[in-house]
């Protein structure tokens, strides 16, 4: 049986931490700023070019990404 990842946007006032994994616009993504949702948003969108309409907390476990995570 296949795990569904439990993952839930999260809103621009909340913390996000350097080297987390967050899924972003459904990609998973790991975060290199320190600060807000929002901060890591602008980070993206200024650093990638990306939307960065949509974050969530990223579920390593369901994922099978225990190894990137560390």
């Amino acid at each position: 049986m296949i795990e569904q990842p439990k993952e839930r946007v999260l809103p621009d006032d909340y913390p996000v931490f350097p080297e987390y994994l967050y899924v972003v616009d459904r990609e998973v993504r790991r975060c290199m700023v320190e600060g807000t949702v929002a901060t890591l948003k602008d980070d993206l969108r200024k650093r990638h070019g990306l939307k960065a309409e949509e974050v969530k907390n990223c579920d390593i476990s369901a994922r099978g990404l225990w190894e990137q995570a560390v």
